[in-house]
């Protein structure tokens, strides 16, 4: 619990200011001599001080202290009780506030108590001490918004939104309660109104990262049709938000990108014999392309995330062009003093590093390129600063630290715009290569098509990523899984510290998430490739990230570490393999009895198309290079290349080389089916607890065809609705497992 002023809400959930509330109410309920009296009472306001500042075991010793003396004091009882339900021991929560509720039977008290019968699943109990606790205090808000999450845990929804809004009826200035109906409305799909919702909640309070959370998730699902509901200022917050995933805001902030005006009036531009360089020239002169480069959401978007919207794409590329061939070598000195464009160039210059230079290049603009080079070594060669502008172009094409004199560039010194490239363009591929040389080799690599598979991921290390964040604490695994699957049963006591085996762990995101998952985890994460083990390594010691041990293995000799595992995560791995079946044979002997193992999948339905184009891209022996790449992308979009363009641009994986080397280049890949998957469980003694799925619909979809198994946990269930909906796995099936 963080710090209570006199003017924050009462710990106790009444509703009222601390001033009000627990701060003056400390006073025995039993008849004492009044110095015992005023004793107990300041006990009890010490207590509540640790209680406010997190310092539970003293203020869990002083509660008691107090009930020594007062067996029967209600704040003591009630207090305590709200601490045991802080500290997740809910039943002994339940036990003190039912005793402190048989001296007084307060609404705040009830509501608590209800709270604490939520918290164990134990909804029909907290519904009833909820509903006393309104007929108590009929405008308690509190009460109507805990009674709406319990309506909402038992699938309700109808009366839960109802209750949410007798809620914000009764406390206009509700965060909480606007922020759990958009998340009910996401649930239900219906995400114009989560959003406005959501916009609501980070209006009124905007320091809860939970909030942002949301408010990503529902910018990730929304419908381009809702694009007039998005306040743009919250999407350009969003985007620096520690804990969000920039790429989950992408999609929408491109689209709004695209109709701006200051867009719109320079994408007929595009389709010129040029390139579009004349009329951009133009633009520049009358001064028309600065709504453009000093627009807030195109800056934040460049820098943070993948630019994954073909129209945005040709237009970034088309302005690129014309920097390097017009405006930086005929008004160099016009973009060093203009505001904005310095500013412009350098996020340009991260998005072409984010997506590794994956734009076409002309025969023309590699040699302006060879020039502005040359021109910026001789500079540096006479120990004299490069100008920003034209460093940042050559950025915008090639990435710092692969320049022969990259050591030359200053590491610091610059704005903070220029100083960002620096860092991501060159310090942070330093040190790449330093963790690289200094990671521990735990197996060795025989297997030919790991081989294969490990000098594409040396290559093109894959996903890269910006940030994985997660603000709560996390959970055991029991309680970790009993929040994805809360259908199912996890018995057992969790281990005070889990032994998380993370196979194949590429660049580092999954064993982020998984250590934002599970608290006290011990994660040993390991991968082929050791140019993805050192970007994992940097990546998570930038974010304070620890006890993950990182390491090279392949999958197949993992039984050589002679120990096993309570979790076990392997996610877009075992497709590649050569046979993945003993792979998957493999980490199941990894797995101690009754642990839980996590999977992904690619779906046989989902990627037709895909394998389609895999076959089309070997029959044309495209090489997965750079240049190969680029020409694929190039023949595709121009008609050259027979494939379905719009379901292909569509995917985001078509925008950056290793996301495209990875989704159609790649040299090894299998496919499955739900009936697939549920035969290799058979036949590796595992059982199947359920998909994690990416979007509510898909869970709405199987339950209007299967409304009598709510926890979606029948593998031939989903394969029939597949059937159906062949691109509802359309990224993966990922999946959790119980070994049995």
């Amino acid at each position: 619990m963080n710090n209570v002023g006199r003017n924050d809400p009462c710990p106790c959930g009444s509703g009222k200011k601390y001033k009000h509330c627990c701060m003056l109410k400390a006073v025995p309920s039993e008849r004492l001599m009044a110095p015992q009296a005023a004793q107990i009472g300041a006990a009890l306001q010490a207590a509540l001080a640790h209680h406010q500042s997190g310092r539970y075991t003293q203020a869990e010793s002083l509660y008691r202290q107090v009930l020594k003396a007062a067996p029967h004091n209600f704040d003591a009882l009630h207090l305590l009780g709200v601490l045991c339900h802080q500290m997740g021991r809910h039943a002994d929560a339940v036990d003190l506030i039912s005793l402190a509720i048989q001296q007084s039977p307060e609404p705040f008290a009830l509501n608590n108590l209800g709270e604490a019968y939520r918290a164990m699943n134990r909804f029909a109990e907290a519904e009833n001490y909820l509903r006393k606790a309104i007929a108590l205090m009929p405008q308690y808000a509190e009460a109507h918004n805990n009674l709406a999450l319990t309506l909402q845990a038992q699938n309700r929804a109808d009366e839960a939104e109802a209750s949410y809004h007798q809620a914000i009826s009764f406390k206009p200035d509700y965060a909480k309660a606007y922020h759990n109906l958009a998340n009910l409305y996401k649930n239900r799909s219906q995400m114009r109104k989560a959003l406005l919702c959501g916009q609501k909640s980070l209006t009124l309070y905007s320091a809860d990262p939970s909030y942002w959370l949301l408010y990503a998730d529902t910018i990730r699902l929304l419908s381009l049709d809702a694009l007039d509901a998005v306040d743009i200022s919250f999407l350009v917050q969003a985007f620096k938000k520690e804990h969000v995933d920039p790429q989950s805001l992408e999609r929408v902030a491109s689209a709004l990108i695209c109709k701006d005006a200051a867009v719109t009036s320079l994408l007929d531009c595009i389709n010129d014999a040029d390139g579009g360089l004349a009329r951009i020239e133009q633009a520049f002169s009358e001064g028309r392309l600065a709504s453009l480069v000093g627009m807030p959401l195109l800056l934040v978007l460049l820098e943070e995330a993948l630019v994954t919207n073909y129209t945005l794409e040709r237009l970034l590329r088309a302005v690129r062009h014309a920097l390097l061939l017009v405006i930086v070598p005929n008004d160099a000195a016009q973009l060093e003093s203009a505001p904005s464009w310095p500013s412009f160039i350098a996020a340009l210059a991260l998005q072409c590093f984010a997506n590794e230079y994956v734009y076409a290049v002309t025969l023309e603009e590699e040699a302006a390129a060879a020039r502005l080079i040359a021109d910026a070594q001789t500079i540096l060669n006479q120990n004299t600063l490069c100008p920003a502008a034209p460093l940042m172009l050559i950025g915008a094409y090639q990435a710092l630290y692969r320049l022969p004199f990259a050591e030359k560039i200053p590491a610091d010194g610059w704005p903070a715009q220029v100083q960002r490239v620096i860092v991501r363009q060159l310090i942070e591929p330093q040190q790449e290569e330093s963790l690289k040389r200094d990671m521990p080799r735990f197996t060795a690599i025989q297997n030919q098509i790991s081989q294969a598979v490990r000098q594409q991921y040396e290559e093109n290390p894959y996903p890269r990523w910006r940030r994985r964040g997660n603000p709560s604490q996390g959970k055991t695994i029991q309680a970790g899984l009993q929040s994805r699957f809360p259908y199912q049963t996890f018995s057992g006591d969790s281990p005070q510290q889990p032994e998380i085996l993370v196979a194949g762990c590429g660049t580092g995101s999954d064993a982020v998430q998984i250590a934002n998952s599970f608290s006290n985890a011990r994660i040993l994460a390991v991968d082929m490739s050791l140019s993805s083990l050192a970007y994992a390594k940097r990546a998570t010691q930038a974010l304070g990230i620890t006890g993950i041990e990182f390491g090279q293995a392949d999958i197949l000799e993992l039984g050589t570490l002679n120990k096993q595992f309570d979790v076990v995560v392997c996610s877009g791995v075992l497709h590649h393999m050569h046979d993945p079946l003993a792979g998957w044979h493999v980490l199941t002997q990894l797995l101690r009895p009754n642990g839980y193992m996590n999977i992904g999948l690619y779906s046989r339905r989902a990627r037709i198309d895909i394998t389609a184009l895999r076959q089309l891209i070997k029959d044309a022996d495209y090489p997965s290079t750079l240049a190969g790449i680029r020409q694929f992308r190039t023949d595709a979009l121009s008609g050259k290349c027979p494939v379905d363009i719009g379901s292909l641009s569509g995917s985001p994986d078509f925008y950056s080389v290793s996301a495209c080397r990875d989704l159609v280049f790649h040299v090894q890949e299998h496919v499955v089916s739900p009936l697939e998957i549920q035969a290799n469980l058979q036949q590796l003694g595992l059982q199947f607890i359920g998909f994690e799925l990416p979007n509510p619909e898909a869970r709405t979809l199987y339950l209007e065809r299967f409304p009598d198994n709510p926890a979606c946990d029948s593998l031939a269930n989903w394969d029939t609705i597949e059937q159906v909906h062949p691109q509802i796995f359309a990224g993966m099936y990922q999946f959790w497992l119980k070994k049995i």
